[in-house]
């Protein structure tokens, strides 16, 4: 495939530098620093080899206002990257990259026919339409970003999205900014469908293991065997060995279900979640913890990092938070702390010290209500994100999830209102 296969690769580097930003320093850094010398924090090389491995790039460029990117510039130099300069329009204003990548996606595809792929590096909707418009040319494209940041219909307008976590974690080297879970359920649930499609087309009741993944990558663009920990997606099958069995035909993997999963009702199996924002925030890698342990994980966070000030990974802090709810005499298992730490994570509350390699707080939570209020934020984030807006929002779930009754609605109201003064600034 790589060997006829001509790659273009754009970069929209300020916005996935801010990602890393908000995961590695916290949500505000970027924002108070932005007129300064940046560090480095993008691995360029780790794209590169992954980009590399899909073809020849004969189009790369990166668009950015360069006066503070100083850091990157041996590897941007090392790729022979092609360097676009943005100035900002103003000192909060857009540089307008999404607009240029846009123009210049169409042109060189226009002028430039033997391109198969394009590769465009951001977490930003904005693309939706230019992904929308490479598709009907019928070019592939394939969209790179930060998981905690990345818009769930751009995803879904890729042919292909790869997390910067699986990056790097198919390079070998896993870093604790990159500690993301996923659920192992959910990906069989999504071969489960892929077989069955299969199956449908064919009229068999087996499927070539080859052709396997290229429909699980239709059905979800994210998928990606190396979040589950396979170097292959071989490795990948062999996990599954629950619901399917594999057979060597002719030098063919030819894969089966088995019997007890065959006839399963995959709708029910799809639509576990019992609420339509639930099956929002599981799509999301998102898991709810009931309320009690919620609040009283969020207010035992902020207690153990006001003693301790910095830990030295994120297991010490699971440990810890399970001694303090216990003090609580609140039972939390260890897939609750995981999934406490998660929330935290994904609400930019951690902040990384690169250095001593230790965990603390970010510098802008200073009470208690700081960081309730930065997961609830999150949450309302990830919903109202991903939500059909032809819908009334769903007040007093939002309240049972959050507050643990329906009796908060102002709260939720206010949160809400909070996320759309955010939204109308971006735009």
């Amino acid at each position: 495939m790589a060997e006829n296969n001509n790659v273009a690769v754009y970069w929209d580097f300020e916005n996935i530098h801010i990602s890393l930003c908000s995961l590695s320093k916290g949500e505000s850094w970027y924002k108070n620093n932005m007129f300064t010398r940046q560090p480095e924090l993008i691995d360029i090389n780790r794209i590169m080899e992954f980009i590399s491995g899909l073809g020849e790039v004969n189009i790369n460029k990166a668009y950015a206002n360069w006066s503070f990117f100083h850091a990157y510039s041996f590897s941007l130099q090392s790729y022979s990257i092609d360097l676009l300069q943005l100035f900002p329009r103003g000192r909060y204003g857009k540089n307008g990259a999404d607009i240029r990548i846009a123009i210049d996606i169409l042109e060189d595809c226009l002028h430039h026919p033997h391109l198969n792929t394009v590769v465009l590096i951001s977490g930003d909707s904005d693309y939706i339409s230019i992904a929308q418009k490479v598709r009907q040319m019928g070019k592939r494209i394939i969209g790179i970003g930060v998981q905690e940041t990345t818009n769930q219909f751009w995803i879904k307008a890729c042919n292909e999205f790869k997390f910067y976590s699986s990056i790097a974690r198919e390079s070998g080297v896993v870093e604790s900014e990159s500690e993301i879970e996923f659920d192992l359920d959910e990906a069989k649930v999504l071969l489960k469908k892929a077989l069955l499609m299969l199956f449908s087309e064919t009229s068999k009741d087996y499927a070539l293991r080859v052709a396997i993944k290229p429909v699980m990558l239709r059905l979800d663009p994210t998928f990606d065997e190396i979040n589950y920990g396979c170097s292959s997606f071989t490795e990948f099958l062999n996990k599954c060995d629950d619901i399917i069995e594999t057979k060597e035909i002719d030098k063919d993997l030819i894969i089966f279900m088995k019997d007890k999963v065959a006839n399963i009702d995959l709708e029910s199996d799809l639509i576990s979640a019992s609420h339509p924002y639930e099956r929002i925030l599981k799509k999301q890698q998102i898991r709810l913890v009931p309320y009690d342990v919620l609040s009283n994980s969020l207010s035992a966070t902020f207690e153990i990092f006001k003693d301790e000030k910095e830990l030295g990974s994120y297991l010490e802090f699971r440990n810890k938070l399970r001694e303090k709810l216990r003090g609580r005499n609140i039972q939390a298992s260890d897939t609750d702390t995981a999934k406490i730490k998660s929330l935290l994570y994904k609400a930019f509350s951690f902040q990384l010290n690169i250095e001593n390699k230790t965990i603390s707080l970010s510098d802008d939570i200073k009470t208690e209500s700081d960081i309730k209020y930065r997961v609830y934020q999150m949450i309302i984030k990830r919903i109202l994100d991903n939500v059909d807006g032809s819908h009334d929002i769903d007040v007093d779930y939002l309240s049972t999830i959050l507050f643990g009754d329906e009796q908060h609605q102002d709260d939720v109201n206010e949160l809400i209102a909070d996320y759309n003064n955010r939204t109308s600034q971006l735009t």
